[in-house]
């Protein structure tokens, strides 16, 4: 028999954590596990007073996975969405980041990709999951097969974007492996990757962790002023940001598309409009720098060596003049650099800076351009044919 209110009793037991005992003796007498009510108001629909669910939604909603074991038992469907807002038990155990009902939902088939109505948009488990952070829910999502990582909302802003606006810099490496991922797909609305949100942010760390990625695109554009990730650094100010930006080449005198006063504006602009006078001295003292003299002046060999290792840059192709220039700017003290607080010597930059100006060596193959690698391998390869075939 229903309450007043549309509330029926098995849905109101299965709307309170630890009632699977009572759960089961109302469906021992015949309550149905599929039949929808309402419930109090959600806080995915706070204009409303009251939303339809079904008893497993309530269950995970709830985080009471022992009454969920007993309702799919009874042969609740695991997909069955609420009525208003098509919300399932598993987005519900997802928003709630309870990964012990996430696990028992997935192994029953729980469709991993069914999206629920909020507002204006579609919102997957995966994407409410990043939205809030939970990272033990995420690593079991991005497990099951036939995920769409992607799944936009409706204005496109993918997990990927969520995560990297939040600078949960964990659940972006987690998406990041998963296969097919496009580390640039951020918000179809206005083009927005998730790069520029993470920097324009202010999550240098995040920001970091993407670059390393092999297919990053530094010079991604934000679609309704045309402006870089370099843009957004120096909008922000953080010259450790602009400066990890310049390590992987981007460029600060590219412009947007700004229309007003006779054309676009450069990343170095950007900085003085904003009056970050740090980040446009270091522009200017830099700016005949090669990428490889940056690395050295800031000391970011980690980020040096992804490169190399990549083969994303090709110290191969600088003259000796630029190898001597970044190598002295390795070994020179902090104090000695042309801006203000600069790091220490750094021995770990010098050595890495030493090797990749000194040639190809068996040590050093690694530092060197792909092509450089391949003409060395089949070398290698051609000489062990001549060596194993017999004296004539």
């Amino acid at each position: 028999m229903d309450h007043a209110d549309g509330c029926t009793p098995l849905i109101e037991a299965c709307s309170t954590a630890g009632n699977a005992a009572a759960v089961e003796r109302l469906l021992d007498r015949g309550a149905d596990p599929n039949t929808m009510g309402m419930a109090t108001t959600s806080s995915e629909c706070p204009d409303e007073d009251s939303v339809n669910e079904t008893p497993l939604t309530a269950a995970a909603w709830s985080g009471c996975v022992p009454t969920m074991r007993v309702l799919l038992d009874y042969g609740a469907d695991v997909n069955l969405p609420t009525d208003d807002y098509k919300r399932t038990a598993l987005y519900s155990a997802a928003h709630e980041g309870n990964d012990k009902a996430v696990e028992l939902l997935l192994a029953r088939r729980a469709d991993v990709n069914q999206s629920m109505q909020v507002y204006l948009d579609t919102v997957s488990p995966l994407s409410i999951a990043c939205q809030f952070g939970h990272v033990g829910v995420i690593a079991q999502l991005v497990a099951c097969p036939g995920l769409d990582v992607h799944c936009p909302l409706q204005c496109g802003a993918t997990p990927l974007y969520l995560a990297a606006q939040d600078g949960n810099t964990t659940i972006v490496n987690m998406l990041a492996r998963v296969d097919g991922v496009d580390m640039n797909k951020g918000v179809a609305e206005d083009g927005t990757a998730p790069l520029y949100i993470a920097i324009d942010e202010g999550h240098v760390g995040t920001v970091a962790a993407m670059l390393r990625r092999p297919d990053i695109d530094v010079f991604a554009v934000e679609r309704q002023f045309g402006a870089t990730a370099m843009h957004a650094a120096c909008n922000t100010g953080d010259l450790g940001g602009v400066q990890l930006f310049a390590v992987y080449g981007a460029s600060t005198a590219i412009l947007d598309a700004d229309s007003n006063e006779g054309g676009g504006q450069s990343p170095r602009q950007w900085a003085v409009d904003c009056g970050h006078v740090q980040v446009v001295a270091w522009i200017d003292a830099t700016k005949a720098w090669s990428q490889l003299q940056v690395a050295a002046g800031c000391r970011l060999a980690r980020d040096l060596a992804v490169q190399l290792r990549q083969g994303r840059f090709d110290p191969d192709a600088l003259p000796p003049a630029e190898h001597a220039a970044a190598l002295a700017t390795a070994r020179t003290p902090a104090a000695d650099l042309p801006w203000d607080n600069a790091p220490d010597i750094c021995p770990a930059t010098v050595q890495l800076i030493r090797a990749a100006a000194g040639g190809w060596g068996p040590r050093r193959h690694w530092l060197h351009h792909a092509n450089v690698r391949e003409a060395v391998r089949t070398v290698l390869h051609l000489s062990l044919i001549h060596i194993s075939e017999p004296t004539r």
